[in-house]
Parts: structure tokens; sequence; C-alpha cells
């Protein structure tokens, strides 16, 4: 889909110039959130008891994909920082996260992506 949206925005830029300001869609969502959205907020639940290994992979393997996500969409807009207006994780304000949960399987890599981006 991304070489879809390359295209457009391209096309629009090219329409418009600067008469307008043409958004990039970004990645506005934290790796935890983009877990509970793939696997369902029950299922991770369940995984963070009883896999913590896999919960772990999943965090590194969406960390990663973030970080070069972010990287990659700076390079095609030709920024030389790259911008997140904010990360948005709803979910792990949920009563149901442990406080020992939330700092083992996702405090680490939530302060890894704020690192990354500088703030």
């Amino acid at each position: 889909m991304m070489p879809e949206v390359h295209e457009s925005y391209s096309i629009l830029r090219d329409k418009f110039g600067n008469d307008i300001k043409i958004l990039f869609p970004t990645w506005m969502r934290t790796p935890f959130s983009i877990a509970a959205a793939l696997r369902g907020m029950q299922n991770l639940l369940i995984d963070m008891i009883t896999d913590t290994p896999f919960v772990h992979d999943l965090m590194r393997f969406l960390v990663d994909s973030e970080k070069k996500w972010l990287t990659e969409r700076a390079k095609f807009l030709n920024e030389n920082k790259i911008v997140v207006q904010m990360l948005s994780d709803n979910e792990v304000g949920a009563p149901m996260i442990s406080p020992r949960l939330y700092e083992e399987l996702i405090l680490p890599y939530e302060i890894e992506i704020v690192e990354f981006l500088g703030v």
C-alpha cells in the first residue's frame, strides 16, 4: 500500500506545491497499543502472564518496526528530524495491568521510543 500512498502524496505535492500543506501519515500509537490491536486486549493480557518471552519478542518487533517506519518517513519527506506530534496509548491506563507487568513488559519499550524520538 505504501507505494500508492507515496504516489498520491507526490501527485498532490506536484499539483498544489506550497499552496496547501499536504500531510503525510505518521505513526501515533505506542508499541503496547499496537500489540493490543493485533492480539486483542484479553489475549495480550493472558500472554503477559503466561508467555512473557512472546510479549518481549512482539514488543521488540513493534519498537523496531516503528523506528524503521518513522526513519523511512523522514527520509521520504526530506526531513532532518523525526517529528511525532503525540504517542497515543489509551490501553496502558487499563486497571487490569499491574505495575509489575507495566514495568517489565511495557515501560522499557515506551522509554526506548521516546529516547529514539529525542523527547
